[in-house]
């Protein structure tokens, strides 16, 4: 894995690099110069030595030059007779001087391993241009294996004959010597230049890279989920890093007022989530009430339709009895008797109906009060919902903002971009929870208001019946007292019985219309039974809805607890 290297690193090496550059362009430069000055200028001052040293050997050794039986002469002097002379015009011009006879040295003041270098050939280049073709040589040339820079001048003699060569020379490796001491001294002075590079750099360097490093461990901190909102960068350069460091302070404070924001609303959110859980709890209590009390109701209209059954089934005996009395007068007396027994039987079931009646009365008035607080209660709650709804909105847009401003911090701001994108997340799951509650609510106040209209319809259908068995209950009455007065009435045993026959055809009907109240009492109630448990288990969902808001408000709450602002 390849290791990072920080900005400060990178600054320096860019800095160094570039001065590093720049002194070894100018080194190369300055190497090429002066090595190009410093040959310039040998060669001249090795003209003027050549030149000097020629006339001063003149001035010695006057005469024109000549060969006398293979011998080399200055004038009247045989050169190998005065290598004196030669020794001390090098001495004087401090460089190598030789006389060449043909193309050999004849007298020099050059030695190796303390033997002249006499009877060596020139260098090929030179006899070439001084010998060959009469000119006079400048640069370098191989001196018996040692590099020199030369100058060559032919000899000639009073006829214009080349017969030898004049030679003054420096060795290369001095003129490098100097040379090299001047690029030392330059070297010298780069690596000087360099280091005060590098002290200034790192000076630079650190007063650039000190502000983004706080800003950068800031950053990091908020990134990770945590860090201190309240600590400012200090900053009193006016450059870009200034400028960068105030807008990092500015949005500090926008995360902070935003932060601020967003915890006002978890806090909001959690004290209508328990309100809501409360509410729910309270409902979910007096709809199960309800529900106790419809499945009682509906057992006790059960059991008035079977009374009613035993009614109907009596009455019918009795309209036998009375069919029997009229067709023969010598059972009365037993008929009377059964009959009595009978209207005793049929009033007392009459007055059993009636206390049905009545409870059936008061159940369904406690129904329709506790199904009208039911429906007080679904109000309030919708109008907490509608509470959340807002509160969701409220921080679904605050989640927008915090996302667009964490655009606009670019790479800086991706940590909290994530953390806006969670809030904004709990706000579309909390407004899509207090949706599901405001339409399970629309339900059950539906089937509320359902269940008050089949409470208030059986109310009417209950009074009817009660005035139906008051009636029924009169005409018992007159059915005993006509009874009681057979014996002494038995002359008008005829239009007893036809009245007697009347009246049980009128309690029939009557009964049996009771019969049918009764059923569609039963069913009524079965059904408000069933939407009372259909409102429990809606409750039940709002309930359990209300815990996980205060859950997702409480995590919402530890994210930002997580921060410092």
């Amino acid at each position: 894995m390849q290791k990072r290297m920080s900005l400060r690193i990178k600054l320096n090496a860019l800095v160094m690099s570039f001065i590093l550059l720049i002194s070894l362009i100018l080194g190369v430069v300055t190497y090429i110069q002066s090595d190009k000055l410093m040959r310039n200028s040998y060669e001249s001052s090795v003209t003027k030595l050549s030149t000097l040293g020629y006339s001063l050997l003149d001035a010695k050794l006057p005469g024109d030059w000549s060969i006398k039986n293979n011998e080399l002469y200055k004038g009247t002097e045989k050169m190998t007779d005065h290598v004196d002379i030669i020794d001390d015009l090098g001495k004087q011009m401090d460089g190598g001087v030789t006389v060449f006879q043909g193309t050999k040295g004849l007298v020099t003041n050059l030695q190796l391993e303390g033997k002249r270098l006499t009877g060596k050939d020139a260098d090929p280049i030179v006899i070439e241009a001084v010998m060959a073709h009469g000119e006079t040589f400048v640069g370098e040339a191989d001196v018996v294996g040692t590099k020199y820079l030369t100058l060559y001048t032919p000899i000639k003699n009073a006829e214009g004959e080349i017969i030898g060569m004049w030679f003054v020379g420096e060795g290369i490796d001095e003129i490098r010597g100097v040379l090299i001491s001047f690029i030392t001294k330059i070297v010298l002075i780069m690596l000087v230049v360099l280091a005060i590079g590098f002290v200034v750099s790192s000076l630079l360097t650190a007063r650039i890279i000190s502000p983004l490093s706080r800003m950068k461990e800031q950053i990091q901190t908020i990134a990770a989920g945590e860090g201190d909102l309240t600590k400012q960068l200090d900053s009193t350069s006016k450059d870009e890093i200034g400028e960068m460091a105030q807008s990092f302070n500015q949005m500090l404070t926008s995360l902070r007022t935003m932060m601020t924001q967003i915890a006002q609303t978890a806090t909001t959110v959690t004290t209508a989530s328990q309100s809501l859980t409360t509410s729910a709890s309270s409902t979910s209590q007096a709809t199960e009430q309800v529900t106790t009390t419809m499945q009682q109701v509906a057992g006790g209209a059960e059991q008035s339709v079977t009374s009613i059954a035993e009614s109907v089934t009596a009455l019918q005996e009795m309209a036998i009895g009375v069919q029997q009395v009229a067709e023969t007068t010598s059972t009365i007396s037993d008929a009377t008797s059964v009959t009595s027994e009978e209207a005793q039987e049929g009033n007392e079931a009459l007055n059993r109906v009636m206390h049905q009646m009545s409870a059936i009365n008061t159940s369904s008035n406690e129904v329709t009060k506790a199904i009208g607080k039911l429906d007080e209660q679904s109000i309030e709650i919708g109008a907490i919902v509608e509470v959340i709804t807002g509160i969701a909105d409220q921080t679904n847009l605050l989640a927008l903002n915090a996302a667009i401003e964490a655009a606009r911090a670019g790479e800086q701001g991706k940590g909290f971009a994530v953390v806006a994108d969670e809030v904004r997340k709990l706000a579309e799951q909390s407004k899509h929870s207090a949706d599901q509650i405001s339409q399970l609510i629309g339900h059950i106040q539906a089937d509320t208001t359902s269940v008050i209209q089949a409470i208030e319809g059986n109310a009417r259908e209950t009074a009817a019946g009660m005035k139906v068995v008051v009636e029924t209950q009169q005409g018992f009455a007159k059915i005993k007292n006509s009874i009681d007065n057979v014996n002494t009435q038995i002359h008008e045993v005829s239009a007893v019985t036809e009245q007697m026959s009347a009246g049980v055809e009128e309690i029939t009907a009557s009964t049996e219309e009771v019969s049918r109240i009764s059923g569609t009492i039963s069913d009524n109630m079965i059904h408000v039974a069933s939407a009372s448990e259909e409102q429990l288990a809606a409750m039940t969902e709002i309930d359990e809805a209300a815990k996980e808001m205060a859950r997702m408000s409480a995590e919402l709450q530890s994210l930002i607890n997580r921060f410092t602002y």
